[in-house]
């Protein structure tokens, strides 16, 4: 691969992990300001095209530079897709926060929103560990903390999804809350697919020049 173009894809993945942690601090917000749902979704919509429009640099990029025809390169780029995926599911949440209307989070369902920003910080991490994917180690120890962080999300999903389905007894309720859950947990699935892409990425590089 080009020197020059991963170092360019390094600096645009770091960039969009921070977005992606930003988002999620964001987002978090709601925990204690839920009626400003509106605002926050603005936010976060507004870092989200930060996050497009790098992940759009880098194709123009490859499309210009011929770096289409280098599978290594492409793999790479397509790490860049996974990250940026990340910020889209977390603005998705954002938006359904405020087109459903919510006024308060349920008490279950806070450490959810507050893991989701944990994990991002991960994220970061597995960013920067990328920058020399020679150097296993950052990096493994980075995607065992999304995949646990994975495991942990997805815990929780169950868990509130049982306390909804128990204890509510509002259709609206359930129909609003079951998709928030549902929408949490594809963010910790989209953290698990960028780390499972690094993962085989480093698989098929590490030993490589």
């Amino acid at each position: 691969m080009d020197t020059k173009f991963r170092a360019r894809v390094a600096d645009t993945m770091s960039s969009i992990a921070d977005i992606a942690a930003k988002e999620s601090s964001v987002i978090n917000e709601m925990i204690d300001f839920a009626q400003d749902a509106d605002m926050i979704a603005k936010r976060i919509g507004s870092l989200e095209l930060d996050a497009d429009a790098l992940y759009h640099s880098i194709f123009l990029e490859i499309r210009e530079n011929g770096h289409q025809l280098d599978k290594q390169s492409f793999e790479y780029w397509d790490i860049v897709g996974k990250l940026e995926q990340c910020t889209d599911a977390i603005e998705d949440l954002a938006i359904a926060f405020n087109s459903f209307n919510v006024t308060s989070l349920r008490e279950d369902y806070i450490p959810s929103l507050i893991a989701v920003e944990q994990a991002a910080q991960s994220v970061v991490a597995l960013a920067v560990a990328m920058r020399n994917p020679h150097k296993l180690t950052p990096i493994q120890l980075a995607i065992i903390e999304i995949n646990h962080s994975k495991d942990v999300g997805i815990n929780m999903y169950s868990e509130c999804m049982r306390n909804l389905f128990i204890y509510e007894k509002d259709p609206i309720e359930i129909i609003r809350w079951k998709e928030i859950y549902s929408l949490t947990k594809e963010i910790f699935v989209a953290y698990e697919d960028l780390a499972d892409a690094c993962e085989g990425y480093i698989l098929r590089y590490s030993s490589r020049s």
